[in-house]
């Protein structure tokens, strides 16, 4: 496992044969599973079935929604408006294990520019 496969124009994400297959418009990317470390969704509209889902847990590959490490046990995500926000700190909320602990803080736009 050491391939991080990050996803931008993927359409449809499955699995087929213990590859993951990415459909664009285009054309088809394929990827073994067992090379896989991590996956980074950075698109909205890709579609993944619960297959994928399931079997990338299976094998221990971390999927990342967009997040970016900012560093070790930092990480960063950049959303339009508060209530976004909000909805990204609720969805969090349900993978943390019962002895994890999810600390989360929003930043204005105004608030960042003025970081130094």
């Amino acid at each position: 496992m050491w391939r991080t496969v990050i996803i931008t124009k993927g359409e449809r994400i499955t699995i087929k044969d213990n590859w993951l297959v990415v459909y664009s418009e285009s054309d088809e990317q394929r990827v073994p599973i067992g090379d896989l470390y991590s996956v980074v969704i950075d698109n909205r509209a890709a579609m993944l079935s619960t297959a994928v889902l399931t079997t990338l847990a299976m094998v221990n590959v971390h999927i990342n929604d967009g997040y970016i490490m900012l560093q070790y046990s930092v990480y960063s995500k950049t959303v339009r408006n508060y209530d976004d926000a909000r909805k990204h700190c609720r969805y969090l909320q349900c993978f943390v294990p019962p002895e994890g602990s999810v600390r989360a803080m929003t930043v204005t736009e105004k608030q960042y520019a003025s970081m130094e």
